[in-house]
């Protein structure tokens, strides 16, 4: 009840009083251009998975976002803005379709990673070489892929040591006599 004769009291001023009403009609335009200018400068364009639209908007460094899929893998792109000259570029593994592996699974998917690329350099770099873009990188993606290069590297030293130590073993010899 009585917010219904607030509503009322406030209805019955509007209508009759035109300096209040014109008021009324200025806090309201300021409020929706609040609201619009927020929506415009804070929230990214989402592109879904439309990498033309997606590029179009990297070309200036705009807001946006984008999921590319990658040889069957999910990624989500989002940039973040400018910044000191460089694009910030945030890049997130969705899902990992083809692996088959959980411990690269457990270190890649659903983590993500912020790279700082230079505004010039952002027509030259391919952003789908995740190897490339390391370089700019930091975040918990980019521990996980370079955790899974030195595994993978470590496991060709260790299977390669035996021919590896042999020849050495080989050449040593026939310098020696």
């Amino acid at each position: 009840m009585v917010k219904e004769e607030g509503f009322k009291r406030f209805w019955n001023r509007l209508k009759n009083d035109k300096l209040y009403s014109i008021k009324v009609a200025i806090i309201t335009l300021i409020i929706v251009l609040i609201i619009l200018s927020i929506i415009y400068f804070f929230v990214p364009k989402n592109c879904n998975y439309n990498e033309e639209c997606f590029n179009k908007v990297l070309e200036k460094c705009g807001r946006a976002q984008v999921f590319k899929v990658i040889d069957f893998n999910t990624y989500l792109y989002e940039v973040k803005g400018t910044y000191k000259g460089n694009c910030l570029l945030n890049i997130k593994v969705m899902e990992l379709a083809g692996v088959q592996e959980e411990i690269v699974k457990e270190k890649l998917e659903n983590r993500g990673m912020l790279c700082k690329i230079p505004k010039d350099k952002l027509q030259t770099i391919d952003l789908t070489n995740l190897d490339i873009l390391l370089d700019y990188c930091t975040g918990p993606l980019k521990e996980g892929l370079l955790e899974i290069i030195i595994q993978k590297f470590y496991e060709q030293v260790v299977t390669n040591i035996g021919p590896i130590s042999a020849e050495m073993q080989k050449q040593l010899l026939n310098k020696t006599f």
